[in-house]
């Protein structure tokens, strides 16, 4: 990835914009604060070693803060948060990033440009990152691999097919990947949190939101990817209780991503592309993250109830092959 990318992306609008959301989203993320004396989530255990990650709101709505200018030190204008918040601050709470469906950034532009995104979020927002961060694409070669190592990063030999279990506040980016892989990491996420956190403020935080929220892992969900109400529109479009397909298993949709069942479940603010140059790099992109609600509380204790998503207890989503397949048409960038 050349530099040059790096510059356009930071100068952009779209950047700016996501740091002004980024910040506002930071006003809500109080439930990953850590007890005194405990310490952070280190990296993970599941599937040869993982990260975790972070997340929060209330209501599933859309938010469009006001554009700031362009960005020229990683900080939009106003991006420090409302006054007594803690804006962009909060999110040096996030001890994982991973990343599933990036592409390989040496044969495609779009790519590239997306890498840059993580970089600048890893190097400007996620300042407390306990590990490198962590990314898959089965399209990834030698060249792609060697070049993440360069910039430090870690190229995922597993595929996981987006089943990922969080232990600690963990950042997902999923850059236009297919409904399926967002399932299927919801659905791992739906049961209890994953064993091998430090027992710090991150697990005490989500149990101390009490009853059927302390068993889920949601909460420390932060997910950057396409819009949840877009997945939803697609399935509505392709008819009702259309199946979604991760690994070699057809599983119904997980219900963060349908908004008329789960409001409250999720809040969505919207990143708007603001006519990057490369419109298919960050078009149709929201934040969603998974504060402790009524409304997630609801949706956590129906599926229970229900034997549903959080029954799948974050398996990892059938055979290697199926998985494998599931990625490679997950990716859509």
């Amino acid at each position: 990835m050349n530099k040059g990318n790096g510059r356009e992306v930071e100068e952009s609008p779209f950047f700016s914009r996501l740091l002004a959301v980024m910040a506002e989203a930071g006003d809500h993320l109080g439930h990953l604060r850590q007890s005194p004396g405990s310490e952070p989530s280190l990296p993970l255990e599941p599937h040869d070693g993982h990260l975790g990650h972070p997340q929060q709101p209330t209501q599933l709505q859309q938010a469009h803060p006001a554009q700031g200018p362009s960005c020229s030190g990683g900080m939009a204008e106003g991006a420090g948060g409302s006054a007594g918040g803690e804006g962009l601050s909060a999110w040096g709470r996030m001890r994982s990033m991973v990343v599933f469906g990036l592409g390989s950034a040496h044969d495609s532009r779009v790519s590239r440009y997306q890498l840059a995104l993580v970089l600048l979020l890893r190097d400007r927002v996620l300042t407390g990152l306990a590990s490198a961060v962590q990314l898959y694409d089965p399209a990834f070669d030698v060249v792609d691999r060697l070049a993440l190592a360069q910039l430090g990063l870690q190229a995922l030999e597993v595929n996981e097919g987006g089943a990922r279990r969080a232990v600690g506040p963990t950042f997902f980016y999923l850059p236009h990947c297919e409904g399926a892989l967002c399932d299927a990491l919801l659905r791992a996420n739906m049961g209890p949190a994953a064993a091998g956190g430090s027992g710090g403020g991150e697990d005490s935080a989500a149990a101390g939101a009490g009853g059927v929220i302390g068993c889920s892992s949601l909460p420390l969900l932060t997910i950057l990817g396409n819009s949840f109400k877009t997945y939803h529109d697609r399935r509505v479009a392709l008819g009702a209780g259309a199946m979604v397909r991760a690994g070699d298993l057809k599983l119904p949709p997980c219900p963060p991503c349908d908004p008329n069942t789960d409001a409250g479940a999720v809040m969505e603010l919207a990143t708007p592309d603001l006519r990057f140059p490369a419109p298919s790099a960050f078009n149709d992109m929201a934040l969603h993250i998974f504060p402790p609600s009524d409304g997630l509380a609801r949706l956590l204790a129906a599926e229970r109830e229900g034997g549903g998503c959080g029954g799948s207890g974050g398996g990892d989503g059938g055979g290697s092959a199926g998985r494998e397949e599931s990625m490679a048409e997950a990716h859509a960038g």
